[in-house]
């Protein structure tokens, strides 16, 4: 069984492996690579656009961190 955690993470990393290079450039590598480190192995997810309705409210809670302290411009 796989940790909740790790499954969430999994999800993180597919939806922001999306995001433009640029934009992707922007997120420290410290947080790139602890996401790497804790994501599932096991569990597989593949983001669809417009599937967002679907995402655990812990993906969605990672994804606005990531959001509002490294994307978000003013």
């Amino acid at each position: 069984m796989i940790n909740d955690i790790s499954a969430r993470l999994t999800e993180v990393y597919s939806i922001l492996k999306c995001l433009d290079k640029k934009d992707r450039e922007k997120i420290p590598l410290t947080v790139w690579n602890e996401i790497e480190r804790r994501k599932s192995n096991t569990y597989s997810y593949s983001y669809i656009p417009g599937d967002e309705q679907y995402l655990d409210d812990d993906t969605i809670a990672i994804l606005n961190q990531i959001y509002f302290h490294y994307l978000k411009t003013n």
